[in-house]
């Protein structure tokens, strides 16, 4: 909250020197488009294995933390339906995304990451629409296939910003259904560590924008799922209490300060797994996990350069993330801190009709 306070301090100084865009700059209608963009980064992670709090260090590792360089690749493809008023009733993402992490003085963890997504989205009218969202993540370690998610999401959503107009600009709330499959590569130890899976979810969200500074959004988000593995130790059910809020520092995009953004996002686990897990007690198997994980992240970002229609050409960035995994066993308690920086160029020119 504090930080849509200070937004709406600073933007009330530019408001009334806001000049408006020139009708000519938002250009012929196009349909179409696709967008790469690059952003490499450096930081550093202090608990890069997920190491138990207190606990040695396994055999052949000789640090838990380490600095790291990060590049991130993306391309996006868009289509949009024409707008019928102020309506578009139909629109479709597709994207791919390659994160590569190196790590200084740690073998073995170097984390690979590619992702593919396609999503639809079609509007009924102002109040009523669906999505539906596919997604596949394939991970590898050092170069090595790790595991891959398939993952299927279809959302109703509802836009109440109507009744609300005194306000809000957006007052939406979105309930999605999503089912995941998880298949791991690597070996189990023992049949109780198997991390093979099927996953179902159920998220209920508020997504509010005020009516007066559009520049911030918020979102808070309630969500159970069901973790159904093929091993034991990882058969669990999750509550998830989530809030997000981001915004610009101005909301008259001519102004600088407008391409200043900060995000802020946090939630909490509830984690009760239903049988007893293999690394509890001396032996093992002494008594079922339960988990509480707190995970905070919050970013700042600058617009340096901007095409003609406002999208971002090339930005700078930094970001913090802290993740505190509170739980009965002493293997999966532990607590990580990430702070990095870095930039994002983006190629945003092709488009076409």
């Amino acid at each position: 909250m504090v930080l849509a306070v200070s937004a709406l301090a600073i933007a009330e100084d530019f408001e009334a020197n806001c000049p408006q865009e020139p009708a000519e700059d938002c250009g012929v209608y196009k349909p179409y488009s696709f967008k790469l963009s690059v952003s490499p980064a450096g930081g550093y992670d202090s608990n890069v294995i997920s190491q138990g709090d207190g606990l040695p260090l396994p055999q052949g590792v000789s640090r838990q933390d380490a600095g790291f360089f990060e590049i991130d690749t993306a391309a996006t493809f868009d289509w949009k339906a024409a707008a019928v008023g102020k309506l578009v009733p139909d629109q479709f993402t597709a994207s791919y995304e390659y994160k590569q992490d190196f790590y200084e003085g740690i073998s073995g963890y170097d984390g690979g990451e590619h992702s593919w997504s396609a999503q639809y989205t079609h509007l009924f009218n102002e109040q009523w629409g669906y999505k539906i969202e596919a997604k596949d993540k394939y991970i590898t370690f050092d170069g090595h296939s790790y595991s891959n998610r398939v993952s299927v999401a279809p959302t109703l959503e509802f836009e109440a910003a109507q009744y609300a107009q005194n306000f809000a600009k957006e007052l939406k709330t979105d309930l999605v259904f999503s089912f995941a499959n998880t298949d791991v590569f690597f070996a189990p130890s023992i049949p109780a560590r198997n991390l093979d899976a099927n996953n179902y979810g159920l998220q209920l969200s508020e997504i509010f924008i005020p009516a007066n500074y559009d520049a911030a959004k918020f979102k808070v988000s309630y969500i159970h799922f069901w973790n159904d593995a093929d091993g034991s130790d990882y058969d669990y059910g999750r509550n998830r209490l989530q809030v997000s809020a981001e915004t610009r520092f101005s909301k008259c995009t001519t102004n600088r300060w407008y391409d200043l953004k900060a995000t802020v996002q946090y939630f909490h686990d509830f984690d009760s797994y239903d049988h007893d897990n293999s690394h509890a007690g001396a032996t093992g198997f002494a008594f079922k996990r339960q988990d509480g994980k707190n995970d905070f992240l919050t970013t700042l970002s600058f617009d340096v350069s901007k095409y003609a229609d406002g999208n971002s050409k090339f930005a700078v960035n930094a970001q913090y993330h802290y993740l505190r995994d509170n739980s009965n066993v002493a293997f999966f308690n532990y607590r990580e801190h990430v702070i990095q920086a870095g930039c994002t160029l983006t190629f945003d020119e092709m488009k076409w009709r």
